[in-house]
């Protein structure tokens, strides 16, 4: 089992700066790794567990990784394979997978998302 962040929803911090909000789901040693991995910034609601916030929009599901130095990332490889390909295909191919590449993160992120802001939802992420 992996570290698994499932996207909850979007809200704007205290400074304007979108922050997309993910659930965590994982083992008991994973779940644990997190916690020390977030320190003081780490967040539990009660009705929805341990939370995860992001900058970024890493889509609906996200495999978190915890490095040997202790920090929580987001493991976006798929996204920079992606950005390899075009970048090697270079030139008018390259502009047309990219093209094709955005289309299909459209479409497999194009889903019904839940925008509901509420008022905790600022808790331990409102300094950014």
């Amino acid at each position: 089992m992996a570290l698994l962040a499932t996207y909850d929803s979007v809200y704007r911090s205290k400074k304007g700066t979108p922050v997309c909000r993910y659930i965590v789901t994982g083992s008991t040693a994973e779940m644990k790794a997190f916690k020390k991995s977030q320190g003081e910034y780490f967040t539990e609601d009660p009705a929805k567990g341990v939370l995860y916030f992001s900058t970024t929009d890493h889509g609906d599901k996200v495999n978190l990784i915890i490095n040997d130095a202790g920090n929580c990332y987001a493991d976006n490889s798929e996204q920079l394979r992606m950005e390899m390909q075009v970048k090697q295909a270079g030139g008018n191919l390259g502009d047309a997978l990219a093209s094709e590449l955005a289309k299909k993160i459209v479409s497999a992120s194009s889903g019904s998302r839940n925008t509901t802001v509420n008022a905790s939802d600022a808790a331990g992420i409102g300094s950014l």
